[in-house]
C-alpha cells in the first residue's frame, strides 16, 4: 500500500522518544543527524514543557553568541528563571555556551535540552560535557510503531524512514541533495576531509558494503585511498552518526577465530542515494540487504523506541550477527590442519566441541565408560558422539 503524502502537508508523526520526563530530572542532550526530526519533536511534543528557547540557525543570534557567550545567561538571569527547562538548538556551533549551561544547571537550576547533529565537533575540541550532569538521547529515522497504519515497507527501503522523505512522493531529488549537500558539508566541517571528491568516492565504495561485513582494505583499495584514511573516515560517519556497526558475536569458544563488524549506514534511502541505484523490488538482488537493514534498525535496541544509541558489543543474545571465520593464513598445508581441527556442534547440548578433543574427558576415555558399539547408544546425542564433555552435558559422563 502506497501513501500519499507529500513533504509540505501538516501532517505530523508523533515520536516514541519521551523525553519530557527526564526533563523533569535532569538536562538532555539530544544528538542524530539531520533531518531525522529534532526540532520538530522539540515544537510539537515539547513545547508545554520548555520556558525558553534558542535556536543557533538564527545568524544573528549565532554571531551575537559566538561574541559573547554570556548573552544567554544574562537573559534567563533577566527573567529570573530557576528550576526551569531551557532549550538550545544546534549547540555544537557555538561549544563555549556547554560552560555557560555548566553554570546555570549550578546556580539556577535550569534543566537544559541541547541538540545538535552529533557530539563530536564538541568533544573534539574538548569543551564541557557537563560531567555527568546531563542524559545523552539520539533521535533515529522513524520506527514502525511511530508509523504504524502509515507505514510501507516498499517506501520504507526506497524512500528511506528520514521523516521529508519517506513522506514525500518523490524523494530522489531531496536524497540527492542530502547526500551531496549535507553529508560533504557535516564532515568538511570536521576538518578532516580537505579532498572532498576523494571522499566522495569513498562514501559510495562503502555504501556497496552497508549491511556487509567491513574490510578496511577492500574499501581502501576501491576507493583509491590509504586505508588508515579509511578507518579515520568510518570512525567520522559513526560519531556524526552517519553510520553504525554491529559487533560480532564474542560468545564463542572457537580459537585462532578473525572477528569482523557488518556495516551499517544510517538510513536506506541514503545508501540508494549514494549509490544511484534504482528502486529496490522485492526479488531483486538488493531487497535481501536492504531489508536486512530494515530489519536491523527496526530491531536493534536504542532506535527511537527508547532514544539511545545503538547496543554496544556483547550485547543481548541474538542481537548480534555471528560474522567469525577462521583465519585464511598461513601455508595451505597449515590451512588444512587449522581446517581439519575445526569445531562440530554437539548434539546433546547443542555446544561447539574440537573434533578429537573436548572440554570435559576425552573421546577415548569416554569411548571405554559407554562402550565402544555405536549401536548401543542412545538419546537426543547418539548421533554426534562423542559428546562436547561440558560438565552439565547429558552426553557426558
Amino acid at each position: 500500500m502506497m501513501i500519499a503524502m507529500s513533504a509540505g502537508d501538516e501532517t505530523f508523526v508523533p515520536r516514541r522518544l519521551d523525553l519530557e520526563r527526564l526533563l523533569a530530572r535532569r538536562s538532555v542532550m539530544l544528538f542524530g543527524p539531520r533531518q531525522t526530526g529534532k526540532s520538530t519533536y522539540v515544537r510539537r511534543q515539547l513545547s508545554g514543557a520548555i520556558e525558553l528557547s534558542f535556536s543557533l540557525l538564527d545568524q544573528g543570534l549565532l554571531t551575537a553568541v559566538l561574541a559573547d557567550p554570556t548573552r544567554i545567561r544574562r537573559e534567563i538571569e533577566a527573567r529570573d528563571l530557576r528550576g526551569a527547562v531551557v532549550c538550545i538548538d544546534e549547540i555544537q556551533k557555538c561549544p563555549p555556551l556547554m560552560d555557560e549551561a555548566h553554570l546555570m544547571i549550578e546556580e539556577r537550576g535550569i534543566r537544559f535540552l541541547l541538540t545538535g547533529s552529533s557530539a563530536r565537533a564538541l568533544r573534539r575540541k574538548g569543551v564541557n560535557m557537563l560531567g555527568g550532569r546531563g542524559s545523552d538521547r539520539v533521535m533515529h529515522p522513524f520506527s514502525w510503531c511511530e508509523l504504524r497504519g502509515r507505514f510501507s515497507l516498499d517506501r520504507a527501503l526506497n524512500h528511506g524512514l528520514l521523516p521529508p522523505h519517506y513522506l514525500s512522493d518523490e524523494p530522489d531529488e531531496g536524497l540527492a541533495s542530502y547526500v551531496d549537500r549535507y553529508l560533504m558539508e557535516e564532515i568538511a566541517a570536521e576538518g578532516l576531509a580537505r579532498n572532498l571528491p576523494r571522499f566522495a568516492r569513498f562514501l559510495q565504495t562503502a555504501s556497496t558494503t552497508n549491511a556487509q561485513m567491513l574490510n578496511y582494505s577492500n574499501v581502501a583499495r576501491d576507493a583509491q585511498v590509504p586505508r588508515q584514511t579509511v578507518v579515520q573516515w568510518c570512525e567520522v560517519l559513526r560519531d556524526t552518526l552517519i553510520a553504525f556497526e554491529l559487533p560480532a558475536w564474542t560468545r564463542t569458544v572457537r580459537r585462532k577465530a578473525v572477528e569482523t563488524a557488518r556495516f551499517y549506514f544510517f538510513d536506506t534511502g541514503v545508501v540508494r542515494a549514494l549509490r544511484r541505484m534504482g528502486r529496490v523490488v522485492e526479488g531483486s538482488a538488493d531487497f535481501g540487504p536492504f531489508f536486512e537493514h530494515y530489519v536491523f534498525w527496526s530491531s536493534a535496541p536504542g532506535s527511537t523506541i527508547v532514544g539511545r544509541a545503538l547496543p554496544s558489543p556483547g550485547g543481548a543474545r541474538g542481537r548480534a550477527t555471528r560474522s567469525t571465520s577462521f583465519s585464511t593464513t598461513g601455508s595451505p598445508s597449515k590451512r588444512k590442519r587449522r581446517a581439519a581441527s575445526s569445531r562440530s556442534t554437539c548434539g546433546a547440548c547443542g555446544r561447539s566441541g574440537r573434533n578429537g578433543s573436548s572440554n570435559g574427558p576425552s573421546w577415548s576415555a569416554a569411548r571405554n565408560a559407554r562402550g565402544s558399539n555405536r549401536a548401543s547408544r542412545s538419546g537426543p546425542w547418539s548421533s554426534s558422539w562423542p559428546p562436547c564433555g561440558t560438565k552439565d552435558c547429558e552426553g557426558s559422563l
